[in-house]
């Protein structure tokens, strides 16, 4: 019965003179329901008695036991008002721990978002200058958004082509030099094959101009004093001839060395002119395909790091969206809020369990109950709920 008299009491809130006169008009009612579930208890017992006992014992019997449920009534109460007691006694105590852990979230809540801050404005930079260096190096996807104008990259390429393109013409330049000092040195070769027939001529016109100057001599010989003049001019003539055959000797002599140096050098030209040609070729295709790899290998490292500010980029909205999610822990000390508000209005009853509980062991007959606790812990609670509304509406800053 105690159990649902205790219930009872603990719908209502005498936290005013009117609804502590209303308390005390329901604990008279209930004191007179109280009496009920007595009587039907004792009376049945007594009527036993008086039937099996004599009425002097069934009185005594009766005053037994209404004195066994007077003090198991007294023990109840005792032992409700010690629960009330350690109970009102543990609630401040787990209220300060709400307390102490309400600031500690929000002190975790609020370094948490100052880090998650830092890393979002680093993150931002980081992104900035990586989308500043990709734009410088690799260029921008919009041409005419890009503040930098044409990319490093494709301007170093665009270099090294000209530069390769260069070195093509030189070498196709060299080339066609090296047939043309060819063409040039097979003309001179047949011009001093020709000069050598020429030679080989004189030697010729020279001996026959020997025979004809002997012919003289013999001539003028037999003459006698009358051709010795003549003889004189054939003498002469011999002369020339002989010096006309040194000559020539002396430049067949030069013609064929001429002839021999121009033989070997068009060898050496023919041979490593071809050679010449075919290193140029494969030089030029080296060239050409080094480059091409090259430009491969800039795309290749542009879709990488394209790649790695896209993934920066992520991980900084991640973590954006984590500051965000943050912001739960508002309502979670809302929570606690509300959990402290309403176990200080829970002691607050019990303490109203209590005080009544001790007005009707006394039977007190002042008109109004000491409120003290009631309004100490009332104005707790009233101040709590100011404390979390400004908590609330001066708080953290979230995004």
């Amino acid at each position: 019965m105690m159990p649902d008299f205790i219930n009872r009491v603990l719908k209502f809130h005498f936290s005013t003179p009117k609804m502590l006169t209303r308390g005390k008009e329901l604990l008279k009612r209930n004191k007179i329901r109280f009496i009920f579930p007595i009587l039907i208890n004792i009376i049945p017992m007594t009527i036993f008695l008086f039937m099996v006992t004599g009425p002097l014992h069934a009185v005594l019997g009766m005053l037994i036991l209404i004195c066994c449920v007077l003090l198991s009534m007294k023990i109840s109460r005792s032992l409700i008002r010690q629960s009330l007691k350690e109970t009102r006694e543990l609630i401040p105590e787990i209220v300060q721990r709400l307390s102490g852990v309400q600031k500690k979230a929000e002190e975790e809540t609020v370094n948490i978002i100052t880090l998650l801050h830092s890393i979002i404005r680093r993150s931002k930079e980081g992104s900035e200058e990586a989308n500043a260096v990709v734009a410088y190096f690799m260029g921008s996807e919009n041409e005419s958004d890009s503040y930098f104008g044409p990319s490093y990259v494709s301007r170093m390429l665009e270099e090294n082509e000209a530069a390769v393109t260069r070195a093509g013409s030189v070498f196709r330049a060299i080339g066609q030099i090296n047939r043309d000092f060819l063409a040039n040195l097979r003309s001179i070769f047949n011009k001093i094959e020709t000069i050598n027939q020429a030679v080989s001529e004189i030697d010729k016109i020279a001996f026959q101009t020997r025979i004809l100057a002997l012919n003289a001599a013999i001539e003028a010989a037999r003459a006698g004093e009358s051709g010795r003049g003549f003889s004189v001019v054939a003498e002469e003539v011999r002369r020339l001839a002989d010096r006309s055959s040194e000559t020539a000797a002396n430049m067949e002599k030069i013609v064929e060395s001429s002839m021999n140096l121009v033989n070997e050098l068009k060898s050496n030209i023919d041979e490593h002119g071809n050679i010449g040609d075919f290193e140029i070729d494969e030089t030029e295709r080296n060239l050409k395909e080094t480059f091409e790899r090259f430009k491969k290998s800039i795309d290749n490292i542009s879709e990488a790091i394209d790649v790695l500010t896209r993934n920066y980029q992520v991980v900084s909205k991640d973590i954006e969206n984590a500051s965000i999610s943050l912001q739960f822990q508002d309502v979670i000390h809302q929570e606690i809020g509300n959990i402290s508000t309403s176990v200080v209005n829970i002691l607050s009853q019990f303490e109203e369990v209590r005080n009544i509980l001790e007005y009707s062991e006394k039977n007190d007959s002042k008109e109004e109950l000491s409120l003290s606790p009631i309004s100490k812990f009332g104005k707790d609670a009233e101040l709590k709920k100011q404390s979390d509304q400004e908590d609330q509406e001066g708080g953290v800053e979230f995004f």
